[in-house]
């Protein structure tokens, strides 16, 4: 009950390494993450800006400079709370440069996370009506992330007025690779004007992190 993830590596020699991911303790009550490593994914980024928005990348932030602001709060937050935090995406990243998906989780695997956290915003084709589609989901992939996941969606919903959209299972590579709890969160559709506009604001900012930093609580505890 204890093991969160593991994995099988083969090395050189023809030797076989097994690793399990231990589930972390809670620290002390002022730092309750104190020696729990979260790394901290931030949807796209560099030469891939992921999703335009409604004001087409030319007078407002893409979907990559949004994550990167929520990811940003997420690390604050989180490390306030005495968490070692990995970014996978670093702000110095150039523009004709992108971290791939296997970097993003060969970063989760080198630094042996007790957690992983992707965030992007969702999107809508050309065709389709931008005021429809609204609000937030999440990904996970294996049973151990469900509840973690869902936790985090709920926390977001509530405290964003956004529309609950539900807990899904997927096969995205970056929850399917990782060896420790972690999800793929649909924050909101920047295709849609209003959440659009909800995205850039602090409060939003403030809500994400805070989702977050009690979702990995609610599942130690």
């Amino acid at each position: 009950d204890s093991v969160l993830g593991y994995d099988v590596r083969y090395n050189e020699d023809g030797s076989i390494t097994v690793f399990f991911n231990a589930k972390p303790q809670l620290g002390s009550e002022d730092l309750p993450l104190e020696g729990v490593t979260v790394v901290v994914d931030a949807g796209h980024g560099g030469a891939d800006p992921g999703a335009l928005g409604v004001l087409n990348a030319a007078f407002g932030p893409t979907e990559d400079d949004i994550t990167m602001a929520h990811a940003l709060a997420v690390q604050k937050r989180l490390e306030s709370l005495g968490a070692n935090v990995i970014m996978s995406v670093p702000t110095t990243l150039p523009q004709n440069e992108k971290v791939v998906l296997h970097e993003r989780v060969q970063i989760t695997r080198d630094a042996e996370a007790d957690f992983f956290v992707s965030l992007h915003c969702n999107s809508v084709g050309g065709s389709a009506n931008d005021l429809k589609s609204e609000g937030s989901e999440v990904y996970y992939y294996e049973n151990v992330s469900r509840d973690f996941a869902k936790d985090v969606l709920t926390a977001l919903t509530e405290n964003t007025g956004r529309n609950l959209r539900g807990t899904y299972y997927s096969n995205y590579f970056v929850n399917r690779n990782t060896t420790c709890p972690g999800f793929l969160l649909e924050m909101g559709f920047v295709s849609n004007p209003k959440e659009y506009d909800q995205l850039r604001s602090e409060d939003s900012l403030f809500a994400t992190a805070n989702a977050v930093a009690d979702g990995i609580l609610n599942f130690l505890q």
